[in-house]
């Protein structure tokens, strides 16, 4: 027996999130007050901005002194306002590790 079974929805096209709600609505015998899924993710003000330079096919991968460059010119065009992160894989690492070596920007990997 499948769930469809067990609680009839006549709803031909609806969102999982929505069908569980109403699932569970039927199940638990009362309504369920949520407007859609939401997680408090809580807000901090920080200026940095993330690079990632890996990809899974190497001519899609951007050269690491072109991201070292771009970077740089952020860095001078807004005085230093930002942090840089670079994220990625174990495969991105040499990458990174060129990115932070020839740009002068404060990183972080």
């Amino acid at each position: 027996m499948n769930c469809s079974q067990l609680i009839k929805d006549d709803r031909k096209f609806c969102f999982e999130f929505y069908r569980n709600k109403y699932f569970f609505e039927k199940l638990l015998n009362r309504k369920i007050n949520l407007k859609r899924p939401h997680i408090d993710i809580p807000t901090q003000e920080q200026n940095y901005i993330a690079i990632c330079p890996g990809a899974k096919d190497n001519f899609r991968r951007w050269s690491a002194s072109n991201f070292a460059e771009l970077c740089w010119r952020i860095h001078c065009l807004f005085e230093s306002k930002f942090e840089f992160r670079i994220y990625g894989n174990d495969s991105d690492k040499s990458a990174a590790i060129t990115i932070s070596q020839t740009s002068s920007c404060k990183w972080i990997d």
